[in-house]
């Protein structure tokens, strides 16, 4: 398994020596294809073969409010299950985001999608490893809450932290789905704060860019 640092420090030498015209917002890998699918946000990388121990690693950057949307395309029929479930598609999966946005995010949200705006339920097939404990539990370095939602739709919502301006933040989970052949949407949504932040992070969040304290 990468350690935290290493995917870190990657993310951000992918952010530096990348130029513009060489950061595609399409990669493929064998069997899987990540694309963005909102312009909010830039994939910078995608490696790794979805097992537990060499997950998937999703490098992207969010450049400004509003939900980033991630396609992802199951394209071989023979992909099958990376991480040991009964499911025809599953894979363990890391992102890491850069926040390139002037605003302090205290929420972290992921929800799947079977098309822009139809969110997952229970009975469609895809889901984050329902019912298996793969890569599980699900983990993010900079929140401490991490809530596993199936009904009515898949959702993991991650709380108790913050990514400020420049951070890089680290999410770890796993997507599976019922069909050989699936193709899908993972939606982000970040908030900022409105609240302040406990003392108990040694951390002032409204000296801290975006915050709004009420």
């Amino acid at each position: 398994m990468r350690s935290m640092v290493a995917l870190a420090l990657a993310a951000m030498w992918f952010a530096v020596t990348l130029p513009e015209s060489a950061r595609a917002q399409t990669f493929a890998l064998p069997g899987i294809t990540f694309s963005s699918a909102s312009p909010n946000f830039r994939l910078l990388a995608v490696t790794g073969t979805g097992t537990i121990e060499d997950p998937f690693v999703v490098v992207e950057e969010v450049l400004s409010d509003g939900d980033t949307v991630l396609y992802v395309d199951v394209h071989d029929g023979r992909f099958g299950s990376r991480i040991n479930t009964f499911h025809a598609v599953g894979f363990a999966l890391t992102k890491v985001v850069i926040n390139r946005t002037d605003f302090v995010w205290d929420f972290y949200n992921m929800e799947l999608e079977r098309n822009v705006g139809q969110s997952s339920d229970y009975y469609d097939g895809l889901s984050f490893g329902q019912e298996t404990d793969a890569n599980r539990p699900f983990r993010s370095d900079h929140f401490e809450v991490v809530e596993d939602i199936v009904e009515p739709n898949d959702v993991i919502r991650f709380t108790d932290g913050f990514v400020g301006p420049g951070d890089v933040a680290q999410f770890h989970l796993a997507i599976t789905h019922t069909v050989s052949s699936p193709r899908f949407y993972l939606v982000q949504h970040a908030r900022q704060p409105i609240v302040h932040w406990p003392e108990r992070h040694g951390t002032d969040i409204a000296a801290l860019p975006g915050a709004t304290i009420r």
